[in-house]
């Protein structure tokens, strides 16, 4: 909860980040994560619009990225920097994105500030893409502004991936398998866990058996999905931001995040599906060609994800938000469950014992 302290402690010290009175920095809207913790505050000062991040403690952990929505799998281990080094590199990374994928694309860093713990951003206009994908069926029934903002999300990924390339790293399908059919047993939500097994064999089979497949490793956003970009539809411009988990790594991570990210739109019935479609379409379009057995394996991990994370919160639901939303998630698993699995998300009736999909189509497209 921000208390009225904490608003006017995180003004202070963005005002000291900006050399300018606390009066002069306006904030308008702070929210805090307790799990580092951080405060993000949006406002504006001196004739310009602003988001900052204000660091409470010395030392940042960055929370882990998991591949199958279990805490047991993750791409690189949890890692805890000084607040200092946090700021050095995300300003570090800032400024090397705008000169490797355009200004135009990433937030222009404004000031920081060690002593303050606190690094602000020129806040860009636009609309968050998970917001305008969930309001297209209103904004964007055709699809087109999703559709060139994901072509653009996928060139500007593919940029990134290419600039450093660090050779390849071996994913363990086999260690993954292994995990999500950990999760399927003892639980209630095991028949979404058992779904997600099968379409990982399925990537297992297609991949050739061995359990491991080597994937390039390079440049890597970290946590790349529809929270993270920005779509500004007038200006038909795409801005990249959140770059707090930017390392070297399997760019796997990167193409499963923003796959499962889109796919997960699928849950909501209101968003079209062939908004969805078209837009993951574009997004491959946008990032280019790749091995065959590495688009077989992103497809099945984005798709298992949903049934390992997405789904098993439903049962939660009450818990988390009252007793209304408990009402509204068992509505939803009553009479609209079979519906988005079976006819959105494309999986047979009954699929979750061992029947293996149609393999996609040897290079990436427009899903079917």
């Amino acid at each position: 909860m921000l208390t009225r302290a904490l608003r006017g402690e995180a003004r202070e010290r963005i005002a000291f980040t900006l050399n300018v009175s606390p009066d002069a920095a306006k904030i308008e809207r702070c929210v805090v994560k307790q799990s580092n913790p951080t405060v993000y505050c949006f406002g504006r000062s001196m004739g310009t619009r602003f988001f900052a991040k204000v660091f409470l403690a010395d030392v940042y952990r960055l929370e882990p990225r998991t591949l199958s929505g279990g805490e047991e799998v993750t791409f690189q281990d949890a890692q805890v920097r000084s607040a200092e080094d946090q700021i050095n590199l995300e300003w570090n990374i800032t400024n090397q994105l705008r000169a490797l994928a355009g200004p135009a694309t990433v937030p222009p860093p404004i000031a920081k500030s060690y002593s303050a713990r606190t690094i602000v951003w020129e806040q860009v206009g636009g609309t968050r893409l998970d917001h305008f994908v969930a309001w297209s069926r209103l904004t964007d029934q055709k699809g087109s502004a999703t559709s060139a903002a994901m072509f653009r999300a996928g060139a500007w990924l593919r940029k990134v991936h290419d600039a450093f390339p660090r050779g390849d790293e071996e994913l363990d399908i086999s260690g993954l398998l292994e995990t999500i059919a950990n999760l399927a047993q003892g639980k209630s939500s095991s028949k979404y866990a058992r779904i997600a097994v099968s379409l990982m064999e399925r990537a297992l089979v297609v991949a050739g058996g061995t359990g491991k497949l080597s994937a390039p490793a390079g440049l890597t956003h970290g946590d790349f999905c529809l929270p993270n970009l920005m779509w500004d539809a007038k200006l038909a411009q795409l801005v990249v931001f959140d770059f707090e988990h930017f390392d070297y790594g399997s760019i796997c991570r990167d193409l499963a995040a923003i796959i499962f990210s889109l796919r997960g739109c699928l849950l909501n019935p209101l968003i079209p599906k062939s908004v969805v479609v078209s837009a993951e379409g574009s997004f491959w379009a946008g990032y280019g060609p790749m091995a065959s057995e590495m688009f077989v394996c992103i497809d099945a991990l984005a798709s298992s994800r949903i049934f390992c994370t997405l789904f098993p919160r439903l049962d939660t639901r009450k818990k988390r938000r009252g007793w209304l939303a408990g009402i509204t998630a068992s509505t939803y698993r009553a009479f609209l469950e079979d519906y988005v699995i079976t006819r959105r998300l494309g999986i047979p009736a009954g699929f979750g014992a061992g029947d293996l999909l149609p393999c996609p189509p040897e290079s990436p497209g427009r899903p079917s």
